[in-house]
């Protein structure tokens, strides 16, 4: 059986996709701006709203934002690294087709990010009052 807090964290996934990558067009088609600044800012939009939908819905959390929020930016830069090392890997030695390779290193920074979560950033604070900042 699939454990509930996965399955939310791949809802949350989807819902974050469709945020980041639909502002990322949106800037980039109708505002007009660079790719890279598009990029720049659907990226931003989506740790943001990554960070409150798996801190609330996914995993819980009570944890305090000045606690959670580190965590969770080293979270994502060390699934980040594991993403990119995957990726080279994957196509530099493994000459894997460029889809292949970028699935495989997509896979590795869900896997990844979701373990820290769950593990590092989100985990389960004792019984009593919400934290708050």
């Amino acid at each position: 059986m699939i454990d509930a807090a996965l399955l939310r964290y791949l809802v949350v996934g989807v819902v974050n996709t469709l945020l980041a990558f639909g502002l990322v067009l949106l800037l980039q088609e109708v505002v007009g701006l660079s790719p890279f600044t598009a990029n720049a800012a659907g990226y931003a939009a989506g740790l943001v709203c990554s960070y409150f939908l798996n801190r609330h819905f996914t995993f819980k959390s009570r944890r305090r934002h000045r606690e959670a929020l580190p965590a969770f930016a080293a979270a994502a830069a060390l699934s980040y690294a594991l993403n990119l090392a995957v990726l080279a890997a994957a196509l530099q030695w493994a000459r894997l087709p460029a889809v292949v390779a970028q699935t495989l290193a997509a896979v590795s920074f869900t896997a990844c990010f979701y373990v820290l979560s769950r593990v590092f950033v989100f985990h389960a604070e004792p019984p009593g009052p919400a934290a708050r900042d």
